[in-house]
């Protein structure tokens, strides 16, 4: 085969380079012999072999303007030459070489720009988008010459001033991979784009339809908490994000080639000073300055970093807040219940949009963690202790074993969630009146009463069935006084004070009672 005078001389710098043949072979493409052939030559041994190999008569050169024909039939310039050969052969029968000489004749005519005819795209020069508009995210891969190791390359780039982040990484990227790096490049850039544009990549694109983008379940989760938009590239149509796809080669060639690293750690220190050094910090041609230079003035049109529920959490910026008497803090004017071990106790909290995680200070166990939507409490996950998780769950078991009615179970539910701190106190209150509950349907009547008020306390309960039951005993007094039930306060778990009956008969005119009577 015949090479380019340029690729004659990248051949010798390479070996001038202290490269083994082997390697130049690898790095161009080329057999080792291909390699040794040109070693051999000096420059004007070359032009002589070139200019030889250009003009003597070739076998092919008659079924030249047939090739030629079948390619611009075919309109696809990356026609293979087998391909091509084929044809030929079912034209004219046997060939006058094999296919390994019609591949060389094949180049040749690639070379001599005969067959130049691809349908060539149109490009013209799209003006410089505004400050903070667009981030172009990109994927590589490298592995090492002297190890063989492979690393994973993420590389992003502000389109605007040229600014660069890339990182490394051992394994294959996921989804949850990339929304860390991505994380971690927002934090460098101390900012976020209104836009990025990416491939169809497989971590973040399930499915393209006409321009109908489906995004992986988890990649549209973070994209929607964070709020940018997405640009998705046409599939095989990496012009539409070439800086990036620049940055990728350039990463490559200009720092990975070049330094033989032995671990990820090595890796990643490293390439921060490269980023800072030559990135980063060298003039770039398409803007006229370094891309750091350039930065300074996109980096206050970017928009501001946001918490995620995405953040690993030895990452996250937590803030310490300060438990109250009842093991309690206030977020976004949301009261929020901490193991009751924690009261006057100082706790973390990460806050984002969408969820509070609240940690221990020293352990950073989740101690709890609340949802929001719109900024209101939605629904509340909490890791109490499991001793009292545990008491909690047994008495309400006990409790609902006790009266076999729906309103009964209806009432525990609502006494769940309005005394679960207060569980223990409130089976006492219960325990101490429970032998009052004799007639049922007095107490389905009392039920349903402390269920359409919202009342859920014992001690409510037990006053509401007293009521009924004075009104039962002295029904025709009762119809003449009006008993008022809207009388009978909603206690909050207060043990109301036990009076004897005599006491309550002894009273003259009126059952209802005044609330300054009661302590509770």
């Amino acid at each position: 085969m015949i090479i380019t005078i340029q690729m004659y001389h990248k051949i010798h710098r390479l070996k001038n380079s202290n490269l083994t043949i082997r390697d130049i072979a690898s790095r161009l493409g080329f057999s080792k012999n291909t390699v040794k052939k040109y070693l051999s030559m000096t420059p004007d041994e070359y032009k002589a072999y070139s200019e030889h190999y250009h003009n003597r008569a070739k076998c092919f050169d008659v079924f030249e303007s047939e090739i030629i024909e079948i390619f611009q039939k075919a309109k696809d310039p990356n026609l293979s030459s087998a391909s091509v050969y084929d044809v030929l052969e079912e034209m004219h029968g046997d060939m006058p070489a094999s296919e390994r000489s019609f591949r060389n004749y094949m180049r040749y005519l690639r070379m001599s720009s005969k067959l130049d005819i691809e349908e060539h795209r149109e490009y013209e020069r799209m003006p410089e988008l505004p400050y903070g508009q667009q981030m172009q995210l990109d994927f590589g891969e490298y592995r090492m010459k002297d190890t063989g190791k492979k690393y994973y390359i993420l590389a992003a780039l502000l389109s605007r001033s040229r600014y660069r982040y890339v990182q490394a990484y051992e394994k294959p990227l996921t989804t949850a991979i990339l929304i860390e790096g991505l994380l971690d490049c927002f934090e460098y850039f101390e900012g976020m784009p209104e836009e990025i544009v990416i491939d169809q990549d497989h971590l973040m694109v399930t499915n393209e339809n006409a321009g109908d983008i489906r995004f992986t379940k988890e990649f549209d989760d973070f994209r929607k908490e964070m709020g940018f938009n997405m640009y998705v590239c046409r599939k095989a149509d990496p012009e539409s994000k070439g800086k990036v796809e620049n940055l990728v080669k350039f990463c490559k060639r200009s720092f990975f080639a070049s330094r033989p690293m032995s671990c990820l750690k090595e890796v990643r220190t490293r390439l921060a000073q490269w980023l800072c050094r030559k990135a980063n910090g060298k003039k770039s041609a398409a803007i006229g300055m370094k891309p750091a230079e350039a930065f300074k003035e996109e980096k206050a049109y970017l928009k501001p970093l946001k918490n995620s529920i995405f953040t690993p959490a030895d990452k996250c910026d937590y803030e310490t807040r300060k438990a109250d008497k009842t093991a309690t803090i206030s977020v976004k004017g949301q009261k929020m219940e901490v193991p009751h071990n924690y009261a006057n106790k100082d706790v973390l909290v990460y806050i984002t949009d969408s969820r509070a995680d609240i940690r221990d200070i020293k352990t950073k166990e989740l101690l709890a963690q609340y949802s929001f939507t719109k900024g209101i409490l939605k629904t509340t996950v909490v890791k109490l202790s499991h001793k009292r998780m545990e008491k909690n769950n047994e008495i309400r078991t006990t409790l609902l074993g006790k009266f076999q009615c729906k309103e009964w179970n209806q009432f525990i539910d609502g006494w769940n969630e309005h005394y679960r701190r207060f569980s223990k106190d409130q089976f006492k209150i219960f325990a101490k009146y429970e032998a009052d509950f004799k007639d049922q349907e007095r107490f389905i009547r009392s039920l349903r009463y402390c269920i359409e008020t919202e009342s859920y306390s014992m001690a409510n309960l037990h006053e509401v069935y007293m009521a009924f039951t004075r009104e039962d005993m002295h029904e025709t007094q009762i119809q003449s006084n009006n008993l008022d039930l809207s009388a009978i306060k909603h206690y909050q778990g207060i043990v109301v004070a036990k009076r004897s009956l005599d006491e309550y008969m002894n009273r003259t005119g009126s059952n209802t009672r005044n609330g300054s009577d009661h302590n509770g």
